[in-house]
């Protein structure tokens, strides 16, 4: 396993618990882009955090 993939609501103990101890890293993805403000950019705005988030964990 190379990278854990979580949502915000997830808590960070059980990631830990999971991973711990282990070389893996972690990513937070938000598939609701709450820290993306709201307009006609939004849609390209969440893509790009999700694939950011993807790209720096792998």
């Amino acid at each position: 396993m190379r990278c854990v993939l979580a949502e915000p609501q997830v808590n960070p103990g059980l990631i830990e618990a999971v991973t711990g101890g282990s070389d893996v890293r972690t990513a937070v993805i938000d598939p609701m882009g709450a820290d993306i403000p709201p307009g006609p950019d939004f849609y390209i705005g969440l893509l790009n955090h999700v694939a950011g988030a993807i790209g720096g964990c792998l």
